[in-house]
């Protein structure tokens, strides 16, 4: 797990109405290794921007 302060740098550093989110058990490839968790995280962000 990412520590505090660099989870913060990670936040200061995305643009403006982005979110990150970190899924547990994944790595790089988020879509391949945990589909149903990124398309839940992908609709809930963009219900949020409707």
């Amino acid at each position: 797990m990412l520590d505090e302060a660099t989870l913060a740098a990670i936040g200061a550093a995305l643009p403006a109405g982005s979110e990150a989110v970190f899924v547990e058990g994944a790595g790089h490839i988020v879509p391949a290794e945990k589909p149903e968790r990124y398309n839940e995280l992908v609709l809930r962000f963009l219900a949020k921007k409707i």
